[in-house]
């Protein structure tokens, strides 16, 4: 018997497909549990200090934080796993240059050693341009074991950006990275 639309309020849930309706669940129960997950911002822009140089990529603020461990004073840019499993990972960063053709290459490591197969290579094609990039990948860290994203640039102009918030229209700021980390299984 088909439901009247007056008979129960209509949301999303509702008018979702099936399967849709499947996902939201599973991802409902998700975080209704103690699944480690976490996301990060940094506020602050990153210059590459040193060329052809790899240095670590660090955050100062915590905006979730379940069943992991990070600070943002004392080893920034570090996220220790206190459950062995897979890892999805997801970050974005807004990159800059003031000089043309110039690549910054970002990776994970995971106890310090490079992660095959993470780096991604982002290059400015213009002098003052600013590209925002994204990479996803999954990861496998026993419990205890520390996962770092790591950057590389061919030139001390390159960084990775945070613009404070603004006006005409009012906007939020822009973090220079946005990262999260959830076990998936």
């Amino acid at each position: 018997m088909a439901r009247n639309l007056g008979d129960y309020p209509r949301n999303i849930y509702d008018l979702a497909h099936p399967q849709w309706q499947m996902w939201f669940s599973t991802l409902c129960d998700k975080f209704r549990t103690n699944t480690p997950h976490i996301s990060l911002i940094d506020t602050t822009t990153q210059t590459i200090a040193v060329a052809n140089t790899p240095q670590i990529i660090t955050f100062n603020t915590e905006l979730v934080n379940i069943n992991m461990t990070q600070s943002t004073t004392t080893n920034p840019g570090r996220i220790t796993a206190l459950e062995e499993g897979w890892y999805s990972v997801r970050y974005s960063t807004q990159l800059h240059s003031t000089n043309a053709n110039k690549t910054l290459d970002i990776w994970a490591r995971v106890d310090g050693v490079d992660v095959a197969n993470t780096n991604t290579k982002n290059k400015v094609q213009n002098a003052n341009d600013e590209k925002r990039t994204n990479a996803m990948f999954v990861v496998y860290m026993r419990s205890g074991q520390y996962f770092e994203l790591w950057m590389s640039g061919d030139d001390t102009v390159l960084h990775i950006d945070a613009t404070a918030a603004g006006v005409g229209p009012t906007r939020p700021l822009t973090p220079s990275i946005m990262f999260m980390l959830d076990k998936i299984w």
